[in-house]
């Protein structure tokens, strides 16, 4: 008799979703990033870049990041994702969710408030100043300005220092811009170390000169009396010379 063979039922659609989503698991655990919920474009821009670089090196396709995502995200981002994760189609999509979390994006007219708002700090180095300024311009819609408009947008709140020594003719570049700042910077310090240094030593303590010891001996100067090599020496003397004089017997 021929024995029939039974056939291995094909595993449904949820069961391979569920396949699909601990392979993902098991992907995402190794990633570190993760995000709260901050309310905060850049916060957003770093997360997403962060997870677009891990997803690439690690090789994890779409469907797998889709369903991964869910373990990076914690707090309120975790809550507002339950309640859109059903609409969420594909990774790209959540990616544009992320972007639009909350509203996060500022509009041009915001940032730009938000560039004039604080000028460069006395203290403030240009490397930072810069990084701060630039970066907000990045949030502008693309080649909204040329270089040279961005360098007229950040020239006047550059300190007083740097604009009456580097004139706005002499920047082609944010690349110019820096070289030179940093040239000013660095001669600057050169300036203040000396006169650091000079004020330090003015406002040291003096020490009250150390007077020299004298004998009440011999009055020789470098010992005090109880040192004194000629009082010790004519000790036995002294003493030989009372001795003598007690042995003497009165009259």
């Amino acid at each position: 008799m021929k024995r029939k063979h039974s056939k291995t039922p094909e595993p449904s659609e949820e069961q391979l979703n569920n396949r699909h989503s601990t392979a993902a698991n098991q992907k995402f655990t190794r990633c570190l990033l993760r995000f709260n919920g901050e309310h905060n474009y850049d916060k957003v821009e770093e997360f997403i870049t962060g997870v677009e670089v891990f997803k690439q090196i690690s090789q994890i396709s779409d469907e797998e990041a889709l369903l991964g995502l869910p373990l990076l995200l914690k707090g309120s981002a975790s809550t507002w994702w339950q309640g859109i994760r059903s609409e969420v189609k594909d990774w790209s999509a959540a990616i544009d969710n992320l972007r639009s979390f909350i509203d996060l994006k500022q509009q041009p007219y915001e940032i730009y408030m938000e560039i004039f708002a604080s000028p460069q700090g006395e203290n403030e180095e240009i490397v930072t100043f810069l990084c701060r300024k630039r970066a907000l311009l990045g949030q502008l819609p693309a080649a909204r300005h040329k270089e040279e408009e961005e360098i007229d947008l950040i020239y006047g709140l550059l300190k007083l220092k740097l604009r009456k020594n580097i004139a706005r003719s002499a920047i082609n570049t944010f690349a110019d811009l820096l070289e030179k700042a940093r040239h000013l910077e660095s001669l600057e310090q050169e300036i203040q170390k000396p006169l650091t240094e000079t004020t330090a030593v003015i406002n040291a303590p003096t020490k009250a000169p150390r007077k020299k010891r004298r004998c009440l001996f011999c009055r020789n100067k470098g010992h005090v009396v109880e040192e004194c090599r000629k009082r010790l020496a004519e000790l036995p003397k002294c003493e030989t010379t009372k001795e003598k004089t007690s042995d003497v017997k009165p009259e």
